[in-house]
């Protein structure tokens, strides 16, 4: 007498919802095959087998409907040519998720640190240090996809003056670092700017929102006395490593502030 399998037993062993395999049932990729006079379904140990290999195919995020049709055919060059496709998907994902634990690691050490961070007063003697930094802005216009542009850098954000003649945020662009061994063809943005901050800089790290860290920047030029630069072609540049984006809409950024002071 063959073994036959109830439903719940099914479900049971392979941790499976009843209306997973009510769905196959429907769709006629499993069966049972027996199927009493009382409604009661009953799978039997090909059955079985049939669902071990769905489920290992759902593993491999192989589409039903692929698998539909594979089962129907039955020919073995379908089996070897399904697996060898899925085993290129596999190691192409395994290279992604491995990219993926990289871009992971260094946002967790970025908000490690910004965890030990504690907000200082600003300091009597600035710290300065020589700066080298490529920066293109792109306008923030809509004409241009920002998304694909920013994704996992930093965020440069630069300044202008306002009518109370203090450094206010530029909201109408957006920038990034150009690496040294990175080619970026501005051409293929309508309006940009490339901007090249070398040279001396006081350099100040802070967690707050843009605008406390407006303030805090504004405060630094009166402290310092270096209230020239509203006049230069030189301006203040925001570095944002890390943004803790909160419900309240109040984000707060982990940014390093270069100030020119020459």
């Amino acid at each position: 007498m063959s073994v036959l399998f109830t439903i719940g037993q099914v479900t049971k062993m392979y941790h499976l919802r009843h209306d997973t395999l009510r769905y196959y049932d429907r769709i006629g990729l499993l069966r049972p095959t027996v199927r009493k006079e009382n409604g009661y379904r009953y799978y039997t140990i090909r059955d079985i087998e049939l669902l071990e290999f769905i489920l290992l195919s759902r593993q491999l995020d192989i589409p039903i409907k692929t698998l539909k049709e594979i089962l129907d055919k039955g020919n073995i060059d379908e089996y070897i040519e399904l697996f060898s496709s899925h085993e290129t998907f596999i190691e192409e994902k395994i290279k992604s998720l491995n990219e993926l634990k990289k871009e992971v690691g260094r946002f967790k050490q970025k908000a490690l640190a910004m965890g030990k961070f504690q907000n200082v007063h600003l300091p009597d003697i600035p710290l300065t240090q020589f700066v080298d930094k490529k920066i293109l802005f792109v306008s923030q216009n809509g004409e241009e996809s920002l998304a694909e542009i920013v994704k996992n850098r930093d965020l440069m954000i630069t300044t202008k003056k306002n009518e109370a003649n203090e450094l206010d945020m530029d909201s109408s662009i957006i920038g990034f670092e150009l690496m040294k061994e990175e080619s970026v063809n501005q051409k293929e943005y309508k309006n940009y700017l490339e901007y090249h901050l070398k040279g001396e800089c006081i350099v100040l790290s802070r967690k707050d929102t843009i605008e406390n860290l407006i303030d805090y920047l504004n405060e630094a030029i009166k402290k310092y006395q270096i209230t020239s630069i509203l006049n230069e072609a030189v301006f203040p540049i925001i570095e944002c490593t890390f943004n803790m984006v909160r419900s309240d809409d109040s984000t707060i950024h982990f940014a390093n502030i270069y100030i020119p002071t020459h």
